[in-house]
C-alpha cells in the first residue's frame, strides 16, 4: 500500500508540474512531444512564471573540497564566489569567478561555459586559447597549432615577437607578409629589394652618442628608393671604428617605392669619432657612419689669484709672488709671469709662483691655468680655466728741483741698466750693470735689449759674462731726422717717461747746486 502511494502521488506530482514522458523515452517540461532527452519549454503565460533552469549553487571553495571522478563527466553547476587563490589548484585551477562551470573528465578540471565574462579572464599571450585554460598564458605557442591555424591575434607583442614554428622568423613578421606562422616550411616568399640606400654617411640620428656612457633611446634611419613591399630579415650589426656598438633592425617590408630602415642603436662607445656599421639589406651595401661625440671634462672652477703685495705694485729689485685658489677639479695647474711685449719672464707649475725679484720697470701679467682632462672618468676632451693679475713694476724715486719747492722725478737708473742695483754706489762689485744701454741719437729701441743692433743704433748693456762690451761697427753714415725726439711716442723711454729738454737741465743745473742727479 505504501508503494502504491508512493507512485500514485509522483504520478499526480508529475501532471502537476507538466512533466510529460513520450514513448520515445524523451522528457519534456511544458511540452507533450519533447525533441531531445529533456526539453523545457516556457509556459505562455509568464505573469506569475519566470522561465529558467537554475543549476545546484556552491562556491569555488565548497567545489574544490569535493573531488570529481569521471562518473560525474559533464556535471554543471553554479558557482556563488571563486575559488580562493589558496584553491585555485587541482580542479578548481580555473573557478576564478561567478557563474556557470562543468566538469570535464578529459582535463579533470571545472571549466567555465564562458571563460571571459568580465571578471578578469583573459588571452594574456595572443595565441587564441583564454588564460582559463592555457596551459601557460605567457608563453603563445604553448599550446602547439597545427599549420592553418589562424585563431591568433596577430596584434599582440607577446605573440608578434614569438617564432611558433622555429624558422627563424617570428610570428609577427609572418603573419605580416601573409605566410604561416605555425609552419615552418612556409616563409615569407617575396624577397625584399631596393634600388639605393642614399644617406648611409649622414643617417638621421635621433639622439646624441657621447664616448663612455651607454645608448638608450638613440635611433639611425637610412632612406631607401625603390622598395618592392618584400621581406627583409632582422639584422644586429657590430660597430668598427668606434667599437662597443649595436645597430638592431627588426625584419620587415620595405615600402613600395621610398622609405626608411630604423635602426637601434644599443651598447656602450668605446672612444670617440665614427661607429661604422656594415650595411646589407635588399641587394645593396653600403657603410652607415654614426658620430660618436667625444666626452667633455668638466671646466674647473673659477680662479682667484692673490698678489703677496696688496696694491699689485712695487718698486723695481723688490721681491714679491703670485698665488691662488679654485681651480677645481683639475689635474694640473701651471703658470707664467709675461713683460709687457708678451715675453715670458717666468714660469712653472703649482698654486704659488713663490717669491720673485722683478728687476726691470714694466707691467707684468701673472697667468694661471687649471686643467682638467680627467673628470668624468673617460672624458676626452680637456677643459682649462685661465685668470691673470697684473703687477706694476716701478722705478725707484729719484728727484730734483726744477722749479722752486716742486721736486720732480727723474729714473734712478740709466736705460736698460740694472735697476736692482744701488745707482750711487759706484764702487759695488758689478759697478759695470750701471752702464746701461747705449742707442743713437734720435732713435727708439727697446732699450733692455740683449742683442746689440748698431746699424740701428743700438748696442746692449754688458753682462757678466762681457762687462766691458764695447761698441763696435756704430753706424756713423745714417741719423735720425731732426726732432725725431720731439714726439715722446718716439722716445727710448718707458711709459710715462720722457727724455728732458735742454730748458729741463737748465732748470735742473740753476736750482740743484752740489747734487747728484738721479734720472728716474
Amino acid at each position: 500500500m505504501k508503494t502504491m502511494n508512493k507512485l500514485m502521488l509522483l504520478i499526480a506530482f508529475g501532471l502537476w508540474a507538466g512533466i510529460v514522458q513520450a514513448q520515445t523515452g524523451n522528457v519534456g517540461i511544458n511540452t507533450d512531444a519533447p525533441a531531445t532527452t529533456l526539453e523545457v519549454n516556457r509556459l505562455v503565460d509568464l505573469s506569475n512564471h519566470y522561465p529558467g533552469i537554475i543549476a545546484p549553487h556552491v562556491s569555488g571553495d565548497e567545489l574544490h573540497g569535493k573531488p570529481y571522478d569521471a562518473v560525474r563527466d559533464g556535471a554543471f553547476v553554479f558557482v556563488t564566489a571563486k575559488a580562493s587563490d589558496a584553491n585555485q589548484t587541482g580542479q578548481t585551477i580555473h573557478v576564478k569567478c561567478r557563474g556557470y562551470y562543468y566538469y570535464d573528465k578529459e582535463a579533470d578540471k571545472w571549466m567555465p561555459f564562458v571563460p571571459c565574462d568580465g571578471c578578469g579572464c583573459k588571452d594574456n599571450d595572443g595565441d587564441g586559447v583564454n588564460d582559463f585554460v592555457d596551459p601557460d598564458p605567457a608563453d603563445p605557442c604553448n599550446p602547439a597549432q597545427q599549420p592553418g591555424y589562424t585563431g591568433y591575434d596577430g596584434t599582440n607583442t607577446i605573440w608578434r615577437a614569438a617564432d611558433c614554428d622555429g624558422d627563424g622568423e617570428t610570428n609577427g613578421t609572418e603573419h605580416d607578409c601573409g605566410s604561416d606562422p605555425y609552419d615552418d616550411s612556409v616563409q615569407c616568399t617575396i624577397p625584399g629589394n631596393i634600388s639605393a640606400l642614399t644617406n648611409c654617411d649622414s643617417p638621421v640620428v635621433s639622439g646624441n652618442i657621447i664616448e663612455g656612457q651607454a645608448v638608450t633611446g638613440v635611433t639611425a634611419t637610412l632612406t631607401y628608393n625603390g622598395g618592392n613591399g618584400g621581406y627583409y630579415q632582422s639584422q644586429n650589426l657590430i660597430s668598427t671604428g668606434v667599437t662597443g656598438l649595436t645597430a638592431t633592425l627588426p625584419a620587415g617590408n620595405f615600402a613600395n617605392g621610398n622609405g626608411v630602415l630604423v635602426y637601434t642603436i644599443s651598447g656602450t662607445p668605446v672612444g670617440n669619432g665614427t661607429a661604422n656599421f656594415a650595411i646589407s639589406i635588399g641587394g645593396q651595401s653600403c657603410t652607415m657612419e654614426v658620430p660618436v661625440s667625444a666626452l667633455d671634462c668638466e671646466t674647473p672652477g673659477a680662479i682667484t689669484i692673490t698678489c703677496n703685495d696688496d696694491d699689485n705694485k712695487i718698486l723695481v729689485g723688490e721681491t714679491t709672488g703670485f698665488s691662488m685658489t679654485g681651480g677645481q677639479p683639475s689635474t694640473q695647474i701651471s703658470w707664467q709671469i709675461t713683460k709687457s711685449d708678451n715675453t715670458v719672464f717666468k714660469s712653472g707649475t703649482g698654486t704659488s709662483t713663490g717669491d720673485i725679484t722683478f728687476d726691470r720697470v714694466d707691467t707684468y701679467t701673472c697667468e694661471f691655468s687649471a686643467t682638467n682632462n680627467a673628470t668624468p672618468a673617460g672624458c676626452s676632451v680637456p677643459k682649462t680655466t685661465v685668470a691673470t693679475a697684473l703687477l706694476q713694476v716701478q722705478a725707484k724715486k729719484c728727484k730734483v728741483f726744477m722749479l722752486p719747492n716742486q721736486l720732480t722725478e727723474f729714473m734712478c737708473h740709466n736705460m736698460g741698466a740694472d735697476q736692482s742695483l744701488d745707482p750711487h754706489d759706484i764702487t759695488q762689485p758689478d759697478a759695470w750693470a750701471l752702464n746701461g744701454s747705449y742707442i743713437a741719437w734720435g732713435r727708439n729701441h727697446d732699450m733692455y735689449s740683449t742683442t746689440n743692433d748698431p746699424a740701428n743704433g743700438f748696442w746692449a748693456a754688458p753682462t757678466a759674462t762681457n762687462p766691458n762690451n764695447s761698441v763696435a761697427g756704430w753706424n756713423t753714415t745714417s741719423y735720425a731726422p731732426n726732432g725725431a725726439w720731439n714726439n715722446p711716442a718716439n722716445q727710448p723711454c718707458p711709459s710715462g717717461y720722457r727724455l728732458p729738454t735742454i730748458e729741463d737741465w737748465k732748470d735742473v743745473l740753476k736750482r740743484n747746486t752740489n747734487y747728484r742727479f738721479c734720472f728716474k
